[in-house]
Protein backbone atom coordinates (compact mmCIF):
# COMPACT_ATOMS: atom_id res chain seq x y z
CA UNK A 1 0.00 0.00 0.00
CA UNK A 2 2.24 2.75 -1.20
CA UNK A 3 2.23 5.28 -3.96
CA UNK A 4 0.32 8.46 -3.21
CA UNK A 5 0.49 9.95 0.24
CA UNK A 6 -2.12 9.29 2.88
CA UNK A 7 -5.68 10.35 2.19
CA UNK A 8 -8.17 11.64 4.72
CA UNK A 9 -11.42 9.69 4.48
CA UNK A 10 -14.59 10.71 6.33
CA UNK A 11 -16.65 7.85 7.75
CA UNK A 12 -19.67 8.59 9.92
CA UNK A 13 -20.30 5.34 11.78
CA UNK A 14 -22.82 6.24 14.46
CA UNK A 15 -24.76 9.47 14.73
CA UNK A 16 -24.65 9.41 18.54
CA UNK A 17 -20.85 9.22 18.49
CA UNK A 18 -20.65 12.28 16.23
CA UNK A 19 -23.45 14.64 17.27
CA UNK A 20 -24.34 17.75 15.29
CA UNK A 21 -21.86 20.53 15.91
CA UNK A 22 -18.90 18.23 16.54
CA UNK A 23 -15.89 18.76 14.23
CA UNK A 24 -15.40 16.33 11.34
CA UNK A 25 -11.78 15.74 12.38
CA UNK A 26 -13.11 13.30 15.01
CA UNK A 27 -14.54 11.10 12.25
CA UNK A 28 -11.65 11.17 9.76
CA UNK A 29 -9.58 8.04 9.13
CA UNK A 30 -6.12 8.69 7.66
CA UNK A 31 -4.93 5.87 5.40
CA UNK A 32 -2.71 5.08 2.46
CA UNK A 33 -4.67 4.18 -0.68
CA UNK A 34 -4.49 0.74 -2.23
CA UNK A 35 -2.70 0.28 -5.55
CA UNK A 36 -4.34 -1.42 -8.53
CA UNK A 37 -1.98 -4.39 -8.07
CA UNK A 38 -2.81 -4.96 -4.37
CA UNK A 39 -4.72 -8.11 -3.47
CA UNK A 40 -8.29 -8.45 -2.28
CA UNK A 41 -6.92 -10.14 0.84
CA UNK A 42 -4.90 -7.03 1.65
CA UNK A 43 -7.96 -4.85 1.09
CA UNK A 44 -10.05 -7.04 3.42
CA UNK A 45 -7.36 -6.94 6.10
CA UNK A 46 -7.08 -3.13 5.93
CA UNK A 47 -10.88 -2.70 6.03
CA UNK A 48 -11.06 -5.00 9.05
CA UNK A 49 -8.15 -3.36 10.90
CA UNK A 50 -9.31 0.22 10.29
CA UNK A 51 -13.04 -0.61 10.52
CA UNK A 52 -13.84 1.19 7.26
CA UNK A 53 -16.33 0.09 4.57
CA UNK A 54 -14.36 1.39 1.58
CA UNK A 55 -10.82 2.15 0.46
CA UNK A 56 -9.50 4.50 -2.21
CA UNK A 57 -7.41 2.97 -5.01
CA UNK A 58 -4.69 4.76 -7.00
CA UNK A 59 -2.99 3.91 -10.28
CA UNK A 60 0.76 3.59 -10.92
CA UNK A 61 1.06 7.40 -11.12
CA UNK A 62 -0.62 7.84 -7.74
CA UNK A 63 -3.79 9.25 -9.30
CA UNK A 64 -7.19 8.27 -7.93
CA UNK A 65 -8.48 5.25 -9.85
CA UNK A 66 -11.60 4.45 -7.86
CA UNK A 67 -12.95 3.05 -4.64
CA UNK A 68 -13.15 -0.55 -3.41
CA UNK A 69 -16.12 -1.13 -1.11
CA UNK A 70 -16.85 -3.98 1.24
CA UNK A 71 -19.73 -4.91 -1.06
CA UNK A 72 -17.40 -5.24 -4.07
CA UNK A 73 -15.13 -7.41 -1.98
CA UNK A 74 -17.99 -9.62 -0.79
CA UNK A 75 -19.30 -10.09 -4.34
CA UNK A 76 -15.86 -11.35 -5.41
CA UNK A 77 -15.55 -13.70 -2.42
CA UNK A 78 -19.09 -15.07 -2.25
CA UNK A 79 -19.94 -18.24 -4.17
CA UNK A 80 -22.24 -17.78 -7.14
CA UNK A 81 -25.90 -18.39 -6.41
Amino acid sequence: MSGAGPLNILFIQEARRFPVGRPFRDAVVRLNPLKLDDTLSLAAEVMWRLEVPALPVVDEKGLYAGCLSIFSLLRRRAPSS
